[in-house]
């Protein structure tokens, strides 16, 4: 099993306030900026953001994005890239602690974690006091949901926020206009190798079975976002679905097609999908249903 799966404590995504933790942890980093490199699949990373945001303001404490994460062909290992290269930034812009990356300047002398190898929880020890042990003025945050998940409190919603960034919302559009002309459903299909064997699963249904077995409430068409689509509809009655050309896709990342899907199911009437993944968890949360399979 990957120890960084989500697959325990998200039946939901709302964050449980552990009080005595945070009120043993009002330390004053006013001295610091913690450099984000967001991190894993793209609903992760989402959920950094949204974590560390929230921490960040209840702490007072001054952050920044350096890095998103791409998934390489194997799909269950991961390079970096800017982090503007996934997501819009624009939406940072009106939070008074967030500083921008590119005013920044980073050495390996003035930086601790630099080179960002060392995830969150290993780095930390598991106790977010040992931040304030640090000399450094910048300090590398890699990996950020699985240490904070559940130990904080996040009044402000900010993964409502989180847009794709521009090349991508681009393609989300010119897709949008082809394809919808009504409303819709969506179902998250997750069946892939990485997702299966990550989180030791072996009852995933067939989808000819799962479609008889999931009731929406309106009888609109469904868009599936899956992966190898035709070859899953091919004993199947697509009059039913919408589905993206994943040919014309194929330049883009698994996270860019990700976050096509994702824009397709926050603007859905209603969203299935699998309870143990973050992409369905996160899209449930945001229409506040619970439609696993």
């Amino acid at each position: 099993m990957n120890k960084y799966s989500l697959e325990i404590k998200l039946s939901n995504l709302r964050l449980i306030s552990n009080n005595n933790y945070i009120n043993q942890n009002k330390y004053n980093l006013s001295d610091k900026i913690l450099i984000i490199d967001t991190y894993y699949g793209l609903c992760n990373q989402i959920l950094d953001i949204h974590l560390i945001i929230n921490y960040c303001l209840k702490n007072n404490i001054k952050f920044s994005f350096r890095y998103a994460s791409f998934r390489n062909p194997d799909l269950i290992s991961y390079y970096n890239v800017n982090f503007n290269e996934l997501f819009d930034e624009s939406f940072l812009d009106d939070i008074d602690l967030y500083i921008d990356y590119k005013t920044l300047n980073l050495t390996p002398e003035n930086t601790f974690n630099y080179d960002g190898k060392l995830l969150m929880h290993n780095m930390l020890k598991n106790d977010m006091r040992f931040l304030s042990t640090i000399k450094e003025m910048y300090i590398v945050l890699r990996g950020i949901t699985l240490f904070l998940y559940e130990k904080i409190e996040c009044p402000i919603n900010i993964y409502s926020r989180i847009k794709p960034c521009n090349k991508i919302l681009t393609i989300y559009k010119n897709i949008n206009s082809k394809l919808i002309k009504e409303p819709y459903n969506f179902l998250h299909y997750r069946y892939e190798s990485d997702f299966v064997n990550g989180h030791n699963i072996n009852n995933i249904p067939k989808l000819d079975k799962l479609i008889t077995t999931i009731t929406f409430k309106k009888n609109n068409k469904i868009y599936l976002a899956s992966t190898n689509i035709r070859q899953l509809l091919m004993y199947i009655d697509n009059s039913i679905f919408i589905f993206k050309d994943e040919n014309e896709l194929k330049e883009l990342n698994y996270e860019e097609r990700a976050f096509i899907d994702f824009m397709f199911g926050k603007h859905a009437d209603e969203v299935y999908g699998h309870p143990r993944s973050s992409f369905s968890i996160i899209l449930n949360s945001l229409k506040d249903t619970k439609n696993y399979y």
